[in-house]
């Protein structure tokens, strides 16, 4: 049985779509769980349409995607389990490939591919690939190539490392990869598998500044756990700076110049090698020409 955990509010342009991705799976064993953060926008009687299909639904007020998703997952009874949202598509044989895979190698606990990104008319983007990295080259650069959207895991290694957590929003799904990453044995199946839509009242478009506190925060948190190994920490002040360098390019794209620049100031005191990596020379390009362009603008 797979388990699939759908969080939804006022996406009703999308959400028939989104249900029937799953409905329509080439693999007979979903059970597919809907919280409805209490919907207005005719969601609620296109769940009422799939009624007899889906395995759990509920329309009521919460405190956001993430206490939505955890609801889900308490309702989980699958012996595997995935997350995504009303808004995003799963391909048909998104979930068979990924049951397939578990069966001929069962010591693998995670598995996620390949994610392509639409926006709201279903254009296509671009592929947000993943990679077989090891997990401390995610660390050390600060990237995460998992998404929601391409991943599915056993239902125990999630009982390992508790649910998501509702401090870190936006960054929640990025903080329980990491925490996964530690505790089981995951896999990159490449292919794509699933969508993700890009609009503008996406949750990663509505509140994207919050990831300035938050990917610092959570790196910051990730190299306090008692539990992480020592070559690991070896890592922890290049991994913090590239979290500030992370940063960098948010501010920049929203014209906080300033802030940007401190930013990066605390990145190179933590590390200071991080100056001379190509990384930080686009940054610094990019500061300089945004801050030209932000000065012309005063003048």
């Amino acid at each position: 049985m797979v388990s699939i955990v759908m969080p939804s509010y006022n996406q009703g342009q999308y959400i028939e779509e989104a249900l029937l991705s799953v409905l329509n799976q080439d693999y007979p064993h979903i059970e597919l769980i809907v919280i409805d953060g209490g919907s207005s926008d005719g969601s609620i009687e296109i769940l009422k349409k799939y009624n007899d299909r889906i395995a759990y639904w509920v329309s009521e007020p919460d405190h956001g995607p993430v206490d939505a998703i955890n609801k889900g997952l308490r309702k989980c009874n699958g012996e595997f389990v995935g997350i995504f949202f009303s808004d995003d598509y799963l391909f048909r044989q998104a979930i068979s490939k990924k049951i397939a895979l578990f069966n001929k190698e069962p010591e693998i606990d995670f598995i996620y591919g390949d994610t392509e990104v639409i926006d709201a008319e279903g254009n296509s983007l671009y592929i947000r690939r993943g990679n077989d990295l090891h997990y401390s080259q995610w660390i050390r650069s600060c990237t995460m190539p998992i998404t929601l959207q391409s991943s599915l895991w056993r239902r125990n290694i999630m009982e390992q490392i508790e649910l998501l957590r509702e401090d870190m929003d936006v960054a929640t799904d990025w903080d329980f990869f990491l925490r996964v990453c530690l505790k089981g044995k995951i896999k990159y199946l490449p292919g794509t598998t699933g969508i993700f839509r890009n609009h503008s009242n996406s949750q990663s478009m509505t509140k994207q500044l919050l990831w300035v506190n938050l990917v610092p925060k959570m790196y910051k948190d990730l190299f306090e756990r008692p539990d992480l190994p020592e070559e690991l920490l070896t890592l922890k002040n290049e991994s913090l700076a590239n979290s500030f360098v992370y940063t960098v390019y948010l501010l920049i794209d929203h014209w906080r110049i300033n802030e940007a620049f401190l930013q990066l100031k605390k990145a190179i005191i933590l590390y200071p090698k991080i100056l001379f990596t190509i990384h930080s020379i686009k940054i610094l390009e990019s500061l300089l020409i945004q801050a030209i362009k932000f000065f012309n603008r005063k003048r």
